[in-house]
């Protein structure tokens, strides 16, 4: 199970649909507060847990295989980020 700080997202996300692994999200989420699950089948909550909503929505997917950029139209360098990078990342989200 993994649950976002709420905030940064309100979402959660399990191993699968079922009602045991949905039942381990309870402790992870504060009483009174929201969390997002996507999922490709419908979710089977247990009763310590309740929906308040539910819909289908349709999601973009890239096929990687397809896609192609040019170097020169990303001229940016690409690095990965770690723990010195975080108050520039916080920045960023407190912008969104």
């Amino acid at each position: 199970m993994l649950r976002y700080a709420c905030e940064f997202a309100p979402f959660a996300a399990t191993a699968d649909s079922s009602v045991h692994s949905n039942a381990a999200l309870g402790p992870l989420i504060p009483q009174d507060e929201l969390v997002g699950l996507f999922t490709v089948e419908e979710v089977r909550m247990p009763a310590s847990l309740i929906c308040t909503r539910h819909d289908q929505f349709a999601q973009m997917v890239l096929d990687s295989s397809s896609f192609r950029i040019s170097k020169a139209l990303v001229p940016l360098e690409i690095r990965d980020l770690g723990a010195p990078d975080v108050n520039a990342m916080m920045e960023l989200v407190a912008l969104t």
